[in-house]
C-alpha cells in the first residue's frame, strides 16, 4: 500500500554546522542550514561555524545498521508504478541509524520510502520513527509495518517538498521496539534525474560509475600495506579516487587525495585520486614488490614528476615491516634547457572534525602534524557517537624530510583557502552518488620549487599512524595490541617515534633492504619471468601483507593471523594458509610454526576423533572457528603437509617431534573417515571449494580429497620415522593407505585420460567424470619438499596427463574453472597451484605454456583494477550468455560484463611464490641435508629462498641462486655454502 503525507509547515530553530565539506565532484557553493535538533544527526557537542558545501551527492552512513537480501522472498503488492520489485529486493536494518546525504543541487525534493516486514508476523513486534533532519513528518511515527501492510507485502510512503537545506538531507531511522528498516529511498525534484538509494549499498559494495583512462595513462588500483599492522593505502584511479585507513582494508572509504602540480602560469595537473583538477595525461603505472611508481608528464607543465609509494618490507626485520608509516617520494625533473619554477600541493580530506581541542598537533621535531580519527568495521562512514558499530581511535600523521620547505595548513582546517581554484570544467560531475564520509575539513601543504635546466630535485613526505589500544581480541582477550608497540620488540610507543623512525637516521637501512627485497624477483634471481608475472606477484604480496596481523597481550605473547580477504575476514583459515604457505617457506619460516602451533589450540573431537577448525575467528576477533561448518579430512591433511614441508624446508626436527601427537590424531582421524575401504575419506568431506559444484565440494569418495589423504599419509609416515622413538605400527598403517590410495586411483577413478571428480554414486554421472583441475592440488608439497612423491610410476603419467586433459577442458579466456561441467568459476590461486604442480610433475612442454597463463591471469586483474574493484580478486565468475566458454565473444559485448569478481584484496594469491621453486623444479630436503634440481628451461636462475640468510650484512651473500646453461646444466651457484650439500640433478 502507499501513503501520500502533505507538506507541514513546523517550528524549527536553523543550526549551522561546524564543519567544512568539500567533497569530489564540485559542483556549486551552497550555504548549509541544518533544522530543528541538537545538530548533525542528532549527535550533541558539535561546534557552530560557517559552512560552505559544494559537491557530487554523497551518501554517508550513521550508526550500526546492515542489509538484509530478500531475493528469494515473495513479496506481494508490487506493481508497475511506484512499489516496483526493484525496491523491495533488500532492506536494511539496525537500532538508530542514519542516511546523511549531501551534495544535493536542489533545495527541496519529494522523498519516496519503501518498507517491507519480512521478520515479523504480528503487529508491535518492530516499531520505528523516521525523521527529515531531525523533524518527524506525519505518518512517519512508530511505524508498524505489520499494523499497516502485513508481513512480507510492500509498503509505501511519499512526503512532497521535503527540505533539503543547502543540498543536505539527515534521514534517521530510530528503533520504538525490535529494529528500524528501510527497504529503498527515492529522491526526485523537477529537472533532476531520480535519486534512487537501495539499502544494500555501502561503502563496502556499491554499483559505481567508472572513469575510462585516456589512452596515454596506464593507470589501475593497486593497495600497499603494513605487515601485521593493518595500515593501508589504496589508490583507485579507475575511480579518480583514494582509499587509506590504519585498521585495513573494509574499513576504509572512498575520497579523494590530492597531489598535484602547478607551474609559473598557473597550470595545474595532477594525479589521478581526485577529480578537482585535470591529471596528467601521460602516466606510467609501475608496480614493485613494496611499491606503486607512476611517471608523470604532460605537454602543458615544463616539468616532469615521477612519485613513488613505498611499503617498506624485508624479510626477518620485524621493525621494518611493521612500522606503520609509508614513503611518497616526488622525483621532478626539467628537461628543458631554461630554469623553471612550480609548486606541490598535497591534501587530505578529514573523516572527523578535527578542528578544535589543539588538534592537529605538531609532530615532535617539527616534521609535520598528527590528528586523531575512528575507524570501524561496520557499514557506516562516518562514527556517530550515539549509535555505531564499535570504533578504534588511531592517531594519524603527515610529515616530509625537509620541513623548512614547505608551508603547512593544518591550523585551522576549516579555511581551505589554500587549495587552489580548479579550472573551468573541473571538478568533474559523477552521475551517481557515492557510499563515503563527508570530508570535515582537509589538511595538508604546499611547497614551491626550483629546476635548473636540466635538474632534478627530490622531496619525500610520510604517511604514518599508530595506536596503542587493543586491536584485536584473540581467546577472550582484548587487550592485544600491535606488535610495533612491544618495548622489547620495535618499541614504537606513537605516531612521533614512527615518523622519527622513518625520517631519522636509520632510513639508509630502510632503503637499501627494501631496494634488495625488490629485486628478488628481478632477472639476477629468477629468469625466466614475464612481466605479467612480476605485476601479478606484486599485486599478490600486497594484497597479502594487507591482511596480515601481528600482535601482542599484556603478557608479551604474540599472535600471528591472516585473513582470508573481503568479505570473509576469517583468521588463518587452514586451507587458505596451505596455499599461501610459501611465503613463510621463503621469507618467514618462524611464522608457519606460530600459526601450526596457534591452530592445534582451536580443535575439535568429533565421533571419529580429532580434528581443526576452519578457521580461528572473523573481522576482530580470534575466539574461535566462524565459518559455518567443518572441513575436517582437509583441514587435517593441510595440516600434517605444512607441517612436513616446513620440517623438510628447515630441517627443524625437533620442532615436528614436538607437534608430532598431534600429527598422530589428525592422521587417525582421517584413517577413520574411510568406511568402504578404498582408501579415499568418505564422511566428512567437506572441502574448501566452495564456490564449486557440488560434486567438486561435498561428493565421498572425491580425487582431490583421496590425493591430499594420500599426500599427508606420506608425509605422517615420514615424520613419523624421525621420531627418537619411531612408531613402526603407524608408519605401517600409513604407508598400506598410500598403496590403497594409488590402487583406487588406477582401477577405480581413471578414465582414460583424465581422473574422475569423484566414485560417488549419488553424484551425476557428467558430473562425477567431469574434468576438474584439482585432482593433483594435494601432491604439491611431496613433489616441492619429498624425496618420493608416493605415487606408482604409472600413476605418475596419469596425473600428467590428467593435468594437461583436465586444463584443456576447464580453460577460458582469464584460466581455468574448477571443473569442466556445471561450473563457471575460477580461482587464480588454484590455478597457480596447478601451474606449479605441472612443472614438478615434469610434463612435457608445459613450462613453455607458463608465459601466456600469467599473462592470462594478469590481464584479470588488470581489467578489474582499471574498469571494475582492483587489488588481487581470486574470483572471476563467467557469465553464461555474455561470452563464449573459450575467446568468443556473442552479441553485444563489453570485457567488463562478461564476468564477475568476487573474493577481493585477498590473501590467496602469493600462491605465486610456489613457482619460484617450480622453475628449477627444486626438491628440498633439509633434514637429509639433500637439494635436487632439475631445470625447466635452458638457461634459467632459480632462488632457493628456503636456505636465504637475510641477516647477512652482505647483500651479495643473502640468496642461493642456481645458473644454468643453454644446456640446462648447472653452470654456476651463487652463496654454495647456504645450501645442503647433497646438491644433485634428479628428474622425478
Amino acid at each position: 500500500m502507499t501513503e501520500k503525507i502533505f507538506d507541514v509547515k513546523r517550528p524549527c530553530r536553523a543550526r549551522k554546522l561546524g564543519v567544512t565539506l568539500i567533497v569530489a565532484g564540485l559542483l556549486a557553493f551552497y550555504p548549509i542550514l541544518f533544522l530543528g535538533g541538537s545538530g548533525w544527526g542528532s549527535s550533541a557537542g558539535r561546534e557552530n561555524a560557517a559552512l560552505s558545501y559544494r559537491g557530487g551527492v554523497i551518501i554517508e552512513l550513521q550508526g550500526n545498521s546492515w542489509p538484509v537480501s530478500l531475493d528469494a522472498r515473495p513479496v506481494q503488492g508490487t506493481d508497475n508504478q511506484t512499489r516496483q520489485d526493484y525496491k523491495y529486493k533488500s532492506i536494511r536494518e539496525g537500532e538508530d541509524f542514519h542516511y546523511v546525504i549531501a551534495g544535493l543541487p536542489q533545495e527541496a525534493y519529494d522523498l519516496e520510502l519503501s518498507f517491507v516486514e519480512y521478520a515479523h508476523t504480528l503487529p508491535g513486534g518492530r516499531v520505528f520513527n523516521v525523521y527529515c533532519n531531525d523533524v518527524i513528518p506525519p505518518g512517519l511515527t512508530s511505524v508498524d509495518l505489520c499494523a499497516k501492510a502485513g508481513k512480507e507485502r510492500a509498503y509505501q510512503v511519499t512526503v512532497p517538498g521535503v527540505s533539503a537545506p543547502g543540498g543536505i538531507l539527515d534521514l534517521r531511522f530510530e528503533a520504538v521496539k525490535g529494529l528500524a528498516l528501510i527497504g529503498h529511498i527515492r529522491l526526485s525534484a523537477p529537472g533532476e534525474p531520480d535519486l534512487e538509494i537501495k539499502s544494500g549499498e555501502s561503502r563496502h559494495w556499491t554499483y559505481i560509475p567508472l572513469r575510462q583512462g585516456s589512452s596515454g595513462q596506464n593507470v589501475y588500483e593497486a593497495v600497499l600495506g603494513r605487515f601485521g599492522s593493518r595500515f593501508m593505502i589504496n589508490p583507485v584511479p579507475q575511480l579518480l579516487a583514494w582509499r587509506q585507513s590504519p585498521l585495513g582494508t573494509w574499513t576504509d572509504d572512498l575520497s579523494e587525495f590530492v597531489l598535484a602540480f602547478r607551474d609559473e602560469e598557473g597550470e595545474i595537473r595532477c594525479l589521478p585520486f581526485t577529480d578537482r583538477y585535470p591529471t596528467f595525461s601521460s602516466i606510467d603505472q609501475q608496480l614493485s614488490l613494496t611499491g606503486i611508481t607512476y611517471v608523470c608528464q604532460d605537454p602543458s607543465l615544463p616539468f616532469q614528476a615521477m612519485v613513488t609509494l613505498t611499503a617498506p618490507f624485508y624479510p626477518g626485520d620485524e621493525k621494518l615491516s611493521t612500522a606503520p608509516f609509508f614513503y611518497l617520494d616526488i622525483d621532478l625533473s626539467n628537461p628543458g634547457g631554461e630554469e623553471v619554477r612550480g609548486e606541490i600541493l598535497l591534501a587530505r580530506a578529514h573523516k572527523d572534525n578535527n578542528t578544535g581541542g589543539g588538534s592537529p598537533r605538531s609532530l615532535k621535531g617539527s616534521r609535520g602534524y598528527k590528528y586523531t580519527t575512528q575507524y570501524t568495521y561496520g557499514q557506516e562512514s562516518h562514527v556517530n557517537g550515539e549509535s555505531n558499530s564499535g570504533c578504534f581511535e588511531f592517531w594519524e600523521a603527515l610529515a616530509v624530510d625537509e620541513p623548512a620547505r614547505v608551508n603547512w595548513h593544518y591550523d585551522d582546517i576549516i579555511a581551505t583557502g589554500w587549495m587552489w581554484d580548479p579550472p573551468a570544467g573541473y571538478p568533474q560531475f559523477r552521475a551517481t552518488p557515492v557510499y563515503s564520509f563527508i570530508p570535515r575539513g582537509y589538511s595538508g601543504f604546499d611547497a614551491p620549487f626550483t629546476l635548473a635546466a636540466d635538474g632534478l630535485d627530490t622531496f619525500t613526505a610520510v604517511l604514518a599512524c599508530h595506536s596503542d589500544e587493543g586491536v584485536l581480541e584473540v581467546r577472550g582477550e582484548k587487550a592485544n595490541r600491535f606488535l610495533y608497540n612491544q618495548p622489547n620488540g620495535p618499541n614504537l610507543d606513537s605516531v612521533d617515534a614512527v615518523v622519527d623512525y622513518a625520517l631519522g637516521s636509520q632510513r639508509p637501512s630502510i632503503d637499501a633492504k627494501t631496494t634488495f627485497f625488490d629485486g628478488v624477483l628481478s632477472e639476477s634471481y629468477l629468469s625466466p619471468l614475464p612481466q605479467a608475472g612480476r605485476d601479478l606477484a606484486a599485486c599478490a604480496l600486497q594484497n597479502f601483507i594487507c591482511n596480515t596481523w601481528w600482535v601482542y597481550d599484556n603478557w608479551g605473547q604474540e599472535w600471528f593471523s591472516v585473513w582470508e580477504g573481503e568479505p570473509y575476514m576469517y583468521h588463518s583459515s587452514v586451507d587458505v594458509e596451505y596455499t599461501n604457505a610459501f611465503f613463510y617457506l621463503s621469507f618467514w619460516p618462524d611464522l608457519l610454526k606460530t600459526l601450526l602451533q596457534e591452530w592445534v589450540t582451536f580443535e575439535k573431537e568429533l565421533e571419529q576423533g580429532k580434528c581443526l577448525s576452519h578457521d580461528m575467528g572473523v573481522e576482530h576477533w580470534a575466539n574461535g572457528m566462524a565459518y559455518p561448518h567443518d572441513m575436517p579430512v582437509e583441514e587435517n591433511a593441510d595440516y600434517i603437509l605444512l607441517l612436513y614441508s616446513m620440517w623438510k624446508n628447515s630441517g627443524d626436527t625437533a620442532f615436528i617431534q614436538g607437534e608430532f601427537a598431534h600429527v598422530l590424531d589428525y592422521t587417525r582421524f582421517i584413517f577413520a573417515c574411510d568406511t568402504d575401504g578404498d582408501g579415499l575419506p568418505d564422511i566428512n568431506v567437506d572441502n574448501t571449494i566452495d564456490q564449486g559444484s557440488r560434486a567438486v565440494q561435498h561428493a565421498r569418495n572425491q580425487t582431490y580429497l583421496g590425493v591430499k589423504a594420500l599426500g599427508a599419509y606420506r608425509a605422517a609416515s615420514e615424520m613419523a620415522g624421525a621420531q627418537d622413538s619411531p612408531d613402526a605400527e603407524f608408519i605401517a598403517a600409513c604407508e598400506e593407505r598410500v598403496g590403497l590410495i594409488n590402487r583406487t586411483l588406477e582401477e577405480k577413478l581413471w578414465l582414460g585420460d583424465h581422473f574422475a571428480v569423484c566414485a560417488d554414486p549419488a553424484v551425476p554421472q557428467s558430473e562425477r567424470e567431469a574434468y576438474s583441475i584439482y585432482a593433483s592440488n594435494g601432491l604439491l608439497y611431496l613433489l616441492a619438499a619429498g624425496l618420493d612423491p608416493a605415487l606408482t610410476a604409472s600413476n605418475i603419467d596419469k596425473f600428467r596427463q590428467d593435468l594437461v586433459s583436465a586444463t584443456s577442458r576447464t580453460m577460458r579466456r582469464y584460466g581455468s574453472v574448477h571443473t569442466s561441467v556445471n561450473n563457471e568459476n575460477q580461482w587464480v590461486s588454484q590455478n597457480l597451484w596447478r601451474d606449479a604442480t605441472g612443472f614438478w610433475l615434469g610434463i612435457p612442454g608445459w613450462p613453455g605454456g607458463q608465459s601466456d597463463r600469467l599473462t592470462r591471469y594478469w590481464n584479470l586483474q588488470y581489467l578489474y583494477a582499471s574498469r571494475k574493484n582492483g587489488g588481487f580478486w581470486d574470483v572471476c565468475a563467467y557469465n553464461p550468455g555474455r561470452e563464449e566458454r573459450y575467446g568468443a565473444m556473442r552479441g553485444p559485448f563489453l570485457p567488463e560484463y562478461a564476468c564477475d569478481q568476487s573474493l577481493g584484496y585477498y590473501s590467496r594469491g602469493v600462491a605465486f611464490l610456489s613457482l619460484t621453486g617450480a622453475v628449477g623444479r627444486l626438491r628440498l630436503d633439509s633434514a637429509s641435508d639433500t637439494l635436487l634440481y632439475d631445470p625447466a628451461y635452458a638457461g634459467a636462475r632459480v632462488p632457493v629462498f628456503a636456505c636465504a640468510d637475510w641477516s647477512a650484512g652482505d647483500a651479495d651473500a643473502r640468496v642461493p641462486v642456481l645458473i644454468f646453461d643453454a644446456s640446462g646444466n648447472l653452470q654456476e651457484t651463487l652463496n654454495p655454502h647456504l645450501l645442503p650439500a647433497n646438491l644433485q640433478r634428479s628428474s622425478l
